[in-house]
């Protein structure tokens, strides 16, 4: 298969979403986040031919009546924040700007159509728990494909999917990606990249997917068979992508998750019970032991694996020293690619290589005000999702969760692929709320009648 074969396998699932019925289409869009988020795009169409853009033209009119079927108000308070955050963007950034309409339509897509609107692509398409149960169908093939590719990797020790894409020589975006690296193992880490071109994002994409299983099976949505197998491959890539920062959302995101699916008795034994499950294993596997290490080194002043403590400090310093230069609106999107030049796989202050946060990067390329819209957005959905809680317990605590280990994921790392994954599962549980709390009101209208009726 070639890159061309590739692409143009892609291009026709994208344009198959004008054609083929809403409840496939979120199928479709939901193995294209999970097996086919990295691929070379023809340059010339690859902003607009490609499946959530297509899915976006294709949905206008429904994710209009959406917004006003709900009427949320903190729904499109949100969104018109980020709205008016990525306009600010395109004027306080010189390599969008000075781009005229080609700048603007980029950012737009990518900003936007492919990143923040996933949240109402989710609540336009989701019907039901019916839906949620085809998409964990979707989930197991998709899991299972990338673990095939992991395995892959794992066995020649290297990332084949991402030297397929070399051939190419640039991604979407036209930063080159040899950066990557031939071997995955390095300092003793191994990092299999299955069908993405960061490790991070086949392990963060593993994580969303164990979430949702554990979901489907309190739900009763998902078969024993189909749960063991997401939950396999789910594992084997969380721990097998060689990523300390997946590693530790993992762990936290799915204590968080028993606390809040269960009652906290409940909740605390579960976690109480892995953990002593886990001093067994340390105490009797030796690769158990290197783990742990591996993972704790994340939090030490200096380390051979990955990034350190002093290392974020001296990151952090550096992104406050640009910053200076335009506190509201920083210095524009891109600033770090392509000025300070970690396009061409180095950067002119070394202290930013990697420049390993979303708080970071946000600060550096877009002030003030790309931070106070991220953290309006973010903290809203959160606050949401707690308040309907008691319409449906399980759906809140999966998206609750989702969304707070994809913040420690990009915190720790970046953003990188996380975003799309992430708000299209948070839309998607959110939908579900919706329609409980929705259930609840029309059960109580229906009684109150009932009683009157009756006297």
């Amino acid at each position: 298969m070639t890159t061309t074969t590739l692409t143009i396998a892609i291009t026709l699932m994208a344009l198959s979403m004008f054609f083929i019925k809403q409840e496939y289409k979120i199928l479709v869009l939901w193995f294209s986040l999970m097996c086919c988020s990295q691929f070379p795009e023809v340059q010339t169409v690859g902003v607009l031919l490609n499946v959530p853009t297509c899915f976006f033209i294709s949905e206008i009119r429904n994710i209009r009546l959406t917004l006003r079927y709900f009427n949320q108000h903190w729904l499109s308070f949100i969104l018109t924040i980020i709205i008016i955050a990525t306009i600010i963007l395109y004027f306080a950034s010189p390599h969008c700007y000075n781009g005229g309409l080609k700048g603007a339509l980029s950012l737009f897509v990518f900003e936007l159509v492919r990143k923040y609107f996933f949240l109402l692509y989710a609540l336009v398409t989701v019907t039901g728990l019916g839906t949620f149960e085809s998409l964990l169908k979707v989930t197991k093939i998709a899991i299972l494909i990338l673990t095939i590719f992991g395995i892959q990797d794992l066995i020649v020790g290297h990332s084949v999917y991402n030297e397929f894409l070399v051939e190419e020589q640039q991604d979407a975006s036209g930063v080159s990606l040899n950066i990557i690296g031939d071997n995955f193992r390095e300092d003793g880490r191994w990092h299999i990249h299955s069908l993405f071109r960061f490790s991070f994002d086949y392990g963060f994409t593993c994580l969303v997917s164990l979430l949702i299983c554990l979901f489907g099976l309190a739900k009763d949505i998902v078969t024993k068979k189909q749960c063991l197998i997401i939950v396999i491959c789910s594992l084997f890539g969380i721990i097998m992508c060689g990523c300390r920062s997946v590693w530790i959302s993992a762990v936290i995101a799915i204590m968080l998750y028993m606390l809040l699916r269960y009652s906290f008795g409940r909740g605390g034994v579960i976690i109480i019970s892995l953990s002593f499950l886990f001093v067994v294993l340390y105490n009797t596997i030796p690769q158990v032991q290197k783990f742990y290490a591996l993972a704790g080194s994340a939090f030490e002043e200096e380390t051979n694996y990955g990034s350190s403590l002093s290392q974020r400090q001296r990151s952090y310093d550096a992104v406050l020293l640009y910053w200076q230069n335009n506190k509201v609106f920083g210095n524009g999107k891109d600033f770090f690619f392509i000025d300070l030049k970690y396009g061409e796989g180095e950067t002119i202050n070394k202290d930013l290589a990697g420049l390993e946060g979303v708080m970071m990067n946000l600060l550096l390329e877009r002030g003030l005000v790309g931070v106070v819209a991220y953290l309006i957005f973010y903290v809203a959905l959160l606050i949401k999702i707690h308040k309907l809680r008691y319409a449906d317990k399980e759906a809140a605590a999966c998206a609750f969760t989702i969304i707070i280990a994809y913040i420690l994921y990009a915190n720790f790392t970046g953003e990188l692929k996380s975003v799309p994954p992430t708000l299209f599962m948070a839309g998607a549980l959110l939908k579900l709320l919706f329609l409980a709390e929705e259930n609840q009101r029309m059960e109580a209208l229906s009684k109150d009648v009932t009683e009157i009726v009756k006297s």
